[in-house]
């Protein structure tokens, strides 16, 4: 049989293509350039199927697919122990084009990804084949059932079980647009000739005391609807909200779409969308409007839609036309939580004194009033990365509030910036 030579994105995969994800892990067992090289290369000895090894592309569906060579390991200065925040960040700069890099620095790594490549599945899915002792992960070597057409598929599975949500979703569309039509809406600066202003991307990241999630769980066995990810959720927002007052009223919570797939089916690649629910300061209410964000069946298709107008709207603007820019500067919280899932089942850490256990991850931003948590659980331990615009937010204030919201952590020390001119997708 003739081998794959690409594969054929998804939109969603064309959205993400170009924007960048990186993390630090650690203390795990040390590993050579060499090694990191042969373990990307092992990965990708499955095909195109399992992502490792594709060139990510916004332009075109069909990606070409290539095994990792030398410039898919970075040779510089690995990850800083005593800031990891800063060395997620610095990882975001590297100059490698390679969908993924790698670079050890003692017993610890930094991994970038290409967004385009995939999720939190394919990416933890990676990070862990890289962590292995042996380098080998049976993620990448199990014979797979693949999904087609995932996101149509996902779209209409939706449809099928909720199909009063969408009737209610499509009501509350068509009323709200002739709402807006009454009024006459904002008048943006300089019409065509805006530019995207310049970001000054930093991190910081914050770690619990070792019990916090064993906490949060108990907590919620005596509530009905709560869950420890509705009650972490809740801390963060009402902690950040009473230290960084332009924070939105409204938060984006990123759901797994692969619920909706048929059972025993895989697809390695994008399958993540925005539930959108308020911010209230009643825990109850926040919660029972956190359970209902991430289980509404028209999140599918609502992100069908703006990907399909999104790619429609490419298509026919002009190419020399710059976005107008909002000059809002209300904060929009954008919260990835992978906490259902212990890190350090996926991980191999290793003993290294007193060395903690480390997951960081900065994620990117789509425009300046952004600011993106990730929300990790390394054992009972919770640690949390927030990546935002120093241009716009405090980072002092930032710091305080994740100290607040997980009670005993405590704070990298240091907060590091980095100039970029483009905005990268969430």
């Amino acid at each position: 049989m003739k081998r794959s030579t690409g594969i054929r994105a998804t939109l969603l995969d064309m959205r993400m293509a170009g924007t960048y994800v990186s993390v630090v892990v650690g203390p795990v067992a040390e590993v050579t350039d060499d090694e990191l090289l042969n373990r990307l290369q092992h990965m990708t000895s499955g095909g195109p199927e399992y992502r490792i090894g594709i060139l990510p592309s916004s332009s075109k569906r069909q990606w070409a697919y290539q095994i990792p060579d030398e410039g898919w390991v970075h040779t510089g200065t690995g990850a800083d122990t005593h800031d990891v925040a800063a060395s997620a960040l610095e990882a975001l700069e590297w100059r490698e084009t390679a969908p993924v890099v790698a670079a050890r620095g003692r017993d610890h790594l930094t991994i970038r990804f290409d967004h385009g490549i995939g999720d939190a599945f394919v990416i933890y899915s990676v990070i862990g084949a890289l962590c292995a002792l042996d380098g080998r992960s049976p993620v990448f070597e199990e014979s797979q059932r693949w999904a087609w057409s995932p996101l149509s598929r996902t779209v209409m599975k939706s449809v099928l079980v909720g199909r009063r949500q969408y009737l209610e979703a499509v009501r509350s569309t068509i009323g709200a647009a002739f709402r807006r039509g009454r009024r006459p809406g904002p008048v943006g600066p300089g019409g065509d000739t805006d530019r995207l202003p310049e970001m000054r991307s930093t991190v910081v990241f914050a770690r619990s005391g070792d019990q916090l999630w064993t906490e949060l769980r108990e907590a919620a066995g005596r509530h009905a609807a709560a869950t420890p990810s509705a009650l972490l959720c809740y801390r963060l927002s009402s902690a950040l909200r009473q230290h960084l007052p332009a924070i939105d009223d409204q938060l984006k919570v990123i759901v797994n779409m692969r619920r909706y797939l048929p059972k025993g089916e895989s697809f390695y690649g994008n399958m993540n969308a925005a539930a959108t629910l308020a911010a209230s300061s009643d825990q109850d209410e926040f919660v029972a409007g956190y359970v209902a964000a991430v289980r509404d069946n028209t999140t599918p298709g609502r992100l069908a839609a703006s990907v399909v107008k999104a790619r429609i709207t490419t298509a026919i603007s002009n190419p020399g036309k710059q976005r107008a820019i909002s000059t809002d500067n209300t904060i929009t919280l954008v919260v990835s939580d992978i906490s259902r899932g212990d890190m350090s089942e996926v991980i191999h850490y290793v003993d290294s004194g007193s060395v903690p256990r480390t997951f960081c991850v900065a994620l990117p931003l789509s425009r300046p009033n952004q600011m993106s948590l990730l929300i990790a659980r390394v054992g009972a331990e919770v640690q949390v990365t927030a990546t935002f615009d120093a241009g716009l937010v405090d980072a002092d204030a930032v710091r305080a509030a994740l100290a607040h919201a997980l009670r005993d952590s405590q704070p990298d020390a240091a907060v590091t910036e980095v100039r970029t001119t483009e905005g990268i997708g969430e």
